[in-house]
């Protein structure tokens, strides 16, 4: 059925909006998928409205309405929707600016006989402003990213993929090789570079690096590329087709975004804060002590330490232990959070609670392993429905209380 038909008229003005409003969708989905819509086809969104209404899952039937409403809930769109044309525009080119001056290639000269290479232009340059020793003072940072990448996802075929089929040369836009790569040394199989042109893998890279240049009080550590390429599939698959030209520079603006709120974590001068990784690690424990002190005693008896499984899952927002689909749809929740990220400590800590028995069933020396291993067994939506109950318990705030989301079920995953 259309969900035009659910909606009396397009009230936007906005072309995205329009495309949304004229597709059909399975009938199951309809009476949801129109609810996201009449928020959305307004002139001015009521983001409480639709926090409150992704809170419970965003329907993935409606094409390009997940990539929408993520933008949205990072800030990535703003709430007038006749703006938000000219917004993708203005942030693309903002994008290119930075592409173009932070991702450096420094190539040799083609020199005519009886020519010298300039000293700024040779590889050995130790002059600050040339593009060889700017190439060089990056190569560590590079050399990371791309050992990480290669690992991101490696079981998921889409990230070896061409990101831009119509292109047939790798030389089509900027990437950042390391040292290794750009003498070729590093050209094989599983490298960024397919044969055919850049992939997906290439674009992470990139978005990475610049990222990281923008940004010299985080730089970049190993987990980031997690998180983006969470978001960047996200929006890949989930987004209008007209939107897909900004992929790259929307997905690194809401990485930007994600990273501004869990920055601190990443940031081992900030380990000693609350806000840091060590002052979250504190409050997980402090919460399981609160909630089952008996299983907290559990912990401080066999001198087992909340990070030494917990620490993945809170920087990685469960991006490496659950399912893509599951880590979106579980995202789907999380970015809805009007205190972002409360409900994710409680879906932290349920995780935590349901590992007890076989925890306490265990050799000491396999404890560390059971806790490591639970997510292969979750119920996604089982456990957002005990975590937004324990919520609501544990810090009296019904807002969370799952009886008002009927909507957590299975169908939105």
């Amino acid at each position: 059925m259309c969900i035009r038909d659910r909606v009396v008229k397009c009230e936007a003005k906005n072309r995205i909006i329009e495309i949304l409003l004229s597709q059909e969708v399975p009938k199951q989905s309809l009476q949801r998928t129109a609810q996201f819509l009449k928020i959305l086809n307004k002139t001015k969104i009521n983001l409480v409205l639709l926090k409150s209404l992704s809170f419970g899952g965003i329907p993935a039937e409606c094409e390009g309405l997940r990539g929408v409403v993520w933008r949205l809930l990072f800030g990535q769109l703003p709430p007038e929707t006749a703006k938000w044309e000219e917004f993708l525009r203005m942030r693309q080119s903002q994008y290119d600016d930075f592409k173009n001056g932070l991702v450096i290639i420094p190539t040799l000269p083609k020199l005519q006989p009886g020519q010298s290479i300039e000293v700024e232009d040779h590889p050995l340059s130790l002059s600050k402003t040339s593009r060889w020793f700017m190439f060089y003072k990056d190569d560590d940072t590079r050399k990371q990213i791309n050992k990480d990448i290669r690992r991101t996802k490696a079981d998921i075929p889409f990230f070896k993929e061409l990101a831009h089929p119509s292109e047939e040369s790798k030389n089509s836009s900027l990437f950042i090789p390391s040292n290794a790569e750009i003498t070729g040394l590093d050209n094989n199989d599983e490298g960024l570079f397919g044969s055919e042109g850049e992939t997906h893998r290439h674009v992470l890279a990139r978005i990475l690096l610049i990222y990281s240049k923008l940004n010299l009080g985080v730089n970049y550590v190993q987990g980031m590329n997690e998180l983006l390429a969470t978001i960047y599939y996200c929006f890949h698959k989930y987004s209008p087709k007209m939107m897909m030209p900004h992929l790259e520079s929307d997905s690194f603006f809401c990485f930007g975004a994600l990273m501004g709120e869990v920055r601190d974590e990443y940031m081992r001068e900030m380990d000693s804060e609350d806000s840091g990784i060590n002052g979250k690690m504190q409050f997980i424990s402090d919460l399981i002590r609160k909630v089952d002190p008996e299983f907290h005693e559990f912990f401080k008896t066999n001198n087992i330490a909340v990070n030494t499984f917990a620490l993945r899952w809170v920087m990685l927002l469960f991006a490496q232990d659950l399912q893509l689909e599951e880590v979106i749809r579980l995202w789907d929740t999380l970015l809805s959070d009007n205190e972002r990220f409360l409900f994710f400590d409680y879906v932290l800590l349920q995780v935590i609670l349901d590992s007890k028995e076989k925890a306490m069933e265990a050799a000491p020396h396999t404890i560390n392993r059971v806790m490591g291993s639970l997510t292969e067994e979750i119920d996604l939506i089982r456990l957002l429905e005990r975590a937004g109950a324990l919520l609501a318990k544990d810090q009296d705030k019904e807002e969370y209380n799952v009886k008002q989301y009927p909507c957590f079920c299975h169908t939105y995953m």
